[in-house]
């Protein structure tokens, strides 16, 4: 008898209530830690539904999306993540390859302009390289 806390229990509808969609989390992550936990609850798929659209993030466009259509079905509310899904990873993707500094003029034209700033630095003239120093200055016979 003194065992019994070494035993699992079972989800509830509340262990799904509690899983919310983080502040950074991606619509992937969150719908895989709620699949993970609905599996083992006993609810209907109406009440999943409801329980996946109030965790969603405050303000997300998926969230707005799944307000505007009125998603009736798991079904229908998982092919809309899918396409959000995809759509986020699109993003990502894009944003590896362009870094947030990136201007519209391209890659080229932030070299020219640096180039004009280190024309600023060394006071309008263009100096020439010198190779590096090297670290014996002297010679030993």
């Amino acid at each position: 008898a003194h065992f019994t806390t070494s035993r699992r229990h079972p989800k509830t509808v509340a262990s799904l209530k509690a899983i919310v969609q983080g502040p950074e989390e991606s619509l992937r992550n969150y719908i895989e830690r709620f699949n993970k936990v609905s599996v083992e609850v006993e609810a209907t798929d109406k009440m999943k539904l409801y329980l996946l659209e109030e965790g969603l993030r405050e303000g997300t466009k998926f969230q707005q999306a799944v307000g505007i259509l009125e998603v009736e079905t798991l079904d229908a509310f998982f092919e809309l993540a899918q396409r959000y899904i995809k759509y986020e990873d699109k993003q990502k993707a894009s944003e590896v390859r362009r870094p947030k500094n990136f201007e519209v003029g391209g890659p080229s034209s932030q070299r020219e302009e640096r180039r004009g700033d280190e024309k600023k630095r060394e006071g309008g003239k263009v100096r020439e390289a010198k190779p590096p120093k090297s670290q014996f200055t002297y010679h030993t016979p």
